[in-house]
């Protein structure tokens, strides 16, 4: 009997992911991470940003980035948003920066860097972040204002700061929100307060809500919060997973109790194979 010939059977629809490619270091316009996060929030499927061979430098940002909105928002044409991913050069390599470079102080700045909404979907690595500062009241999060998800790896977050919020690199918040870090290094960032009893927590990392939080194989270092947890802050049903990292030289000050330099956990929280060393809490 002869073989049945072959056929031809039509699959379902599938949609590639896009990859945009940063031309420039600009802060705005053509070719920038801004014009490419841009893009990817008008094409539907997954989307992939990555630099230009050979592209090093600083972007020095006058505003914030577009914000990462949800992976279910429906797109024009058909489709949904997806997530988005930014591949960096290399941390030493790329900077994504926040600060006036005319203005020592920054007083200037007053916005995140990124934003990632409710149901956005973030992964960034091979960058540095830093020299954020938002100033308005209850403004959280330098860096990051994560209320999705939100992975970091091989990246390095360092001198972000909130004046009046929470989180002086990452504030993430929200039922489900899940932020990683991997392989990073977060230094030098601060939370302070207003005076008014408002912010000051989580000088590295604040996370509110049922959101889950994992630090592996990173170093949290002489990051400063004017009230509780100098290095990460945990609140509410938070949960907290660390393994493999470092801890040290955090400082949580006098205002609002001044407790746990290294880490304040009102969540559920595990640490294992670390080191916590040198933290300091204002009323230890």
């Amino acid at each position: 009997e002869d073989p049945a010939p072959p056929q031809l059977l039509q699959l379902e629809g599938r949609i590639v992911p896009a990859t945009i490619t940063v031309l420039n270091t600009a802060p705005s316009g053509a070719g920038s991470l801004d014009a490419a996060i841009t893009q990817a929030n008008l094409t539907a499927g997954n989307d992939d940003i990555v630099f230009n061979t050979g592209l090093t430098g600083t972007i020095t940002l006058a505003a914030t980035l577009p914000t990462i909105i949800s992976a279910s928002t429906p797109i024009t044409g058909g489709g949904t948003a997806g997530t988005v991913t930014i591949t960096g050069p290399g941390a030493s390599t790329l900077t994504i920066s926040g600060s006036d470079p005319t203005n020592p102080n920054n007083s200037t700045r007053n916005f995140n860097i990124f934003t990632i909404a409710t149901g956005g979907d973030l992964s960034i690595s091979g960058v540095t972040v830093s020299g954020a500062q938002i100033n308005i009241i209850t403004g959280n999060g330098g860096a990051f204002n994560n209320s999705g998800t939100l992975a970091v790896s091989n990246s390095t977050l360092s001198v972000n700061t909130t004046t009046h919020g929470n989180g002086g690199a990452i504030f993430s918040s929200g039922t489900g929100t899940l932020t990683v870090i991997t392989n990073s290094t977060l230094s030098a960032n601060s939370a302070s307060s207003s005076g008014l009893g408002i912010g000051g927590f989580g000088g590295a990392i604040y996370n509110t809500g049922a959101g889950t939080l994992t630090v592996t194989n990173s170093t949290l270092s002489s990051n400063t919060a004017k009230s509780e947890g100098g290095g990460i802050y945990i609140n509410f049903t938070g949960t907290l997973t660390v393994s493999n990292s470092t801890l040290s030289s955090n400082t949580a000050g006098s205002s609002g109790g001044g407790s746990a330099g290294g880490i304040f956990n009102v969540g559920t929280g595990t640490v294992t194979n670390s080191t916590l060393s040198a933290n300091y809490a204002g009323n230890s």
